[in-house]
């Protein structure tokens, strides 16, 4: 029997044949690499590029380019006279240029805002375009200055917990107070069918309005007559001088904030004029 004899591979055969195999493996990896690239740059140019006119809109309404926007909206709205939706983001962009105080006489003036009032019979805009300005302009004067006013364009009847919500943040936003008028104050307070939730009355005399949760907190100030309330939140329930019964964080007409003890408010009385 005969055996053939093998030469054993010398260490320069053998770098060179891992050269070539790493060499080969890199070309495969790079060649994916490339495709997978170039694939999702397609994706990318293809959304881009494929986007309906209202997308675009939008997008540029939400990256707060405004002079754009405009352009294009007053666009589509004389493409679609009927759609309600394109007076409200006009409405919303009319009041980014404002605020932003842009000055460009190439943009088309419409009064987007009016019309929609008109038009918008269940509220439903002229709602989305009043939370849209206080989302993208929190600390706008003007929009604060104008609260009452457009709060009153809300259908107070058919608000939702979503909406109280998104209304509360406003009134508790920190400017707000500093430039709304008295009367704007008590209308707050007033709307019952809005805020019959939240608005309550104190009862008894010399109830205690107090800095903290504690009897041993600082008094604000006495109350000797009940006073209209809006609750903002609770704590636990705790035991005070043998009656257990929670303290609620409040705010009052005067525009100051405060802990009262539950017993003091009358939470199943709702306030009505």
């Amino acid at each position: 029997m005969s055996n053939t004899y093998k030469f054993p591979e010398s260490i320069a055969m053998k770098k060179r044949s891992r050269f070539y195999f790493l060499k080969s493996k890199i070309k495969w990896l790079s060649a994916g690499f490339i495709i997978i690239t170039a694939t999702l740059l397609a994706l990318f140019i293809l959304k881009r590029f494929s986007l309906t006119e209202e997308e675009k809109l939008i997008k540029h309404i939400n990256k707060k380019e405004w002079v754009k926007a405009s352009l294009l909206n007053f666009n589509l709205l004389q493409q679609n006279p009927e759609e309600l939706r394109f007076l409200y983001y006009g409405a919303v962009i009319n009041f980014g240029i404002f605020e932003n105080k842009i000055l460009d006489p190439a943009l088309p003036f419409y009064e987007y805002e009016k019309i929609l009032i008109e038009k918008d019979i269940h509220k439903i805009f002229i709602k989305e375009s009043f939370f849209k300005k206080f989302e993208y302009f929190p600390e706008s004067k003007r929009f604060l200055k104008e609260y009452c006013t457009q709060f009153e364009n809300l259908n107070h009847d058919e608000a939702t917990d979503s909406d109280l919500t998104r209304i509360f943040k406003i009134i508790d936003h920190k400017n707000i107070w500093e430039v709304v008028s008295p009367e704007c104050i008590n209308n707050i307070f007033s709307i019952n069918n809005l805020l019959s939730s939240y608005v309550h009355s104190t009862k008894g005399e010399k109830v205690r309005f107090r800095e903290n949760p504690s009897l041993d907190s600082k008094v604000i100030y006495t109350i000797n007559n009940p006073i209209q309330i809006i609750i903002k939140t609770a704590s636990k329930e705790e035991l005070v001088s043998g009656i257990k019964n929670k303290w609620y964080f409040v705010l009052d007409k005067k525009q100051n904030y405060g802990w009262i003890f539950g017993e003091y408010i009358d939470l199943q009385k709702k306030y009505s004029n």
